[in-house]
């Protein structure tokens, strides 16, 4: 059976790294991808000078994975971070941008000198939120929500009005329904072995000194790519052999045949000795209706919100307030956009000489704006276009506008996420012929993609080879 390859269903960031690592340890590999592109939600795009990723722009340095593998693949030398000047945040509130209060860390205040001179929050707000290395840790052991968390350890206005739209905001879901076990286990983590995330993040070793030491603030944890994250996955594609990746081929089944797994397309059938299915779980509960209904069901109980993100090309000289920072979040309350990014000013080399680069995300769970499914592109446009203006002031001349929408955005990590994964694993456990990994099993970043493809790829050589 050592003849027969492994079939891998996705070239996404997932897909392709798990057949990057397959292939280089000897198993040969196909790559089943139902598109007539490469990447999945990872797309650079690039025309008049403008240059731009569609879906995630950057990736965390902190999860070591993602940048591990730039360098892997000789990508080091284009590693790039967002420009120093940049790395300053705004909130909406009441119509008007307010820069984020300097020393969060993901929300959390890693001193309290980050909150003294902020108008985000009343003095009774920065009061409470300031209490928080002084609330005692949590005794019971239950699942708790980002909300929920923020709350207790910061108290509510913190939690609403900064924190809970920063950590909630990637999912575009209201925090009160997401995990923070699931989503952001380091705070929890951190909660039982300091008492407090406020201490834990702040480096320092007891309340007093986290209370008035003001650190130096940290450089940005992010990075991203010269070419765009594009240049990614063009790079693991070329280390692939010729042939391992068929475009344009979605998997209508899959069949177990005692040692062996039957995969069909629209064109072919390939015999395989393992599958694994990447992406979101949804992709996985589409295919495996018949081959492990059980399954299949579990992974249906993966939710998500329809997103959809505009690109406005302008010029510099129009722009009646300057692109200060990376961007702006816009809490629950307070607009019909969820966020906008600075592009041209957080990275270098994206938009042309005088042009100008900002992209607005729409949609989620909140329910406000239009329908990202049945807007057209004029309308979500118009949309994105108002609220930027109402925020930023004159936008000038448009040069070109552009809309990509995502049916159902990121995959949530709702309360019962854990749960649910332990269910999924004790099913895959008996199903030897199939593996799953993906954005929504153990993260959404790029590096939880990255570590997600490489652990299962690894998994699978050492069953092949005992």
């Amino acid at each position: 059976m050592s003849f027969l390859p492994v079939v891998v269903v996705g070239a996404g960031i997932s897909g392709l790294t798990t057949a990057f690592e397959l292939e280089r340890a000897g198993q040969r590999t196909v790559v089943l991808e139902a598109d007539v592109r490469l990447g999945g939600s990872i797309r650079t795009e690039a025309h008049d000078g403008f240059l731009y990723d569609v879906g995630a722009d950057s990736f965390l340095q902190t999860k070591p994975e993602a940048a591990a593998l730039c360098r892997e693949l000789g990508l080091e030398a284009d590693l790039v971070k967002p420009r120093p000047a940049t790395t300053a945040v705004f909130v909406a509130r009441d119509g008007a941008l307010y820069p984020m209060p300097p020393g969060l860390s993901l929300g959390v205040p890693t001193h309290l000198g980050a909150l003294l001179d902020t108008p985000l929050l009343s003095d009774l707000g920065k009061a409470r939120a300031a209490c928080e290395p002084l609330v005692p840790r949590r005794r019971d052991r239950g699942e708790e929500s980002i909300l929920g968390f923020l709350e207790r350890r910061l108290g509510t206005e913190m939690a609403e009005r900064l924190a809970g739209p920063l950590l909630s905001g990637v999912f575009a879901v209201v925090g009160r329904k997401l995990s923070i076990d699931a989503a952001f286990p380091q705070f929890v983590e951190s909660e039982k072995r300091h008492g407090s995330p406020f201490v834990g993040l702040s480096g320092q070793s007891s309340l007093w000194s986290a209370l008035t030491h003001a650190r130096k603030p940290p450089g940005s944890p992010i990075s991203s790519l010269r070419g765009g994250l594009g240049q990614l996955i063009s790079t693991l594609y070329d280390r692939l052999p010729e042939g391992t990746v068929r475009l344009g081929s979605p998997v209508t089944s899959i069949e177990s045949r005692g040692t062996t797994v039957r995969v069909c397309t629209l064109h072919d059938v390939v015999e395989a000795r393992h599958v694994v299915v990447t992406g979101s779980p949804w992709v996985g509960a589409g295919l495996l209706g018949d081959a492990a209904p059980r399954l299949a069901q579990l992974l249906s109980r993966v939710n998500g919100a329809p997103t959809a993100t505009v690109f406005l090309g302008l010029d510099q000289g129009g722009l009646e307030r300057e692109l200060a920072g990376s961007g702006f979040i816009v809490p629950p309350g307070e607009g019909d956009i969820l966020a906008a990014t600075y592009v041209s000013s957080k990275w270098a080399g994206r938009a042309p000489p005088g042009g100008a680069l900002v992209r607005a995300f729409l949609g989620g769970a909140r329910h406000v704006g239009p329908n990202i499914l049945s807007a057209t592109d004029e309308e979500l446009i118009e949309v994105a276009h108002g609220e930027l203006q109402r925020f930023m002031g004159g936008l000038g001349p448009v040069r070109f506008a552009r809309v990509y929408r995502y049916a159902r955005g990121n995959p949530q990590p709702e309360l019962g996420q854990l749960q649910l994964m332990r269910e999924v694993d004790c099913e895959l456990s008996g199903l030897p012929w199939l593996s799953l990994t993906g954005p929504g099993f153990r993260g959404v970043g790029i590096p939880d993609c990255v570590r997600g493809a490489q652990a299962t790829a690894a998994r699978l050589l050492a069953s092949f080879s005992s």
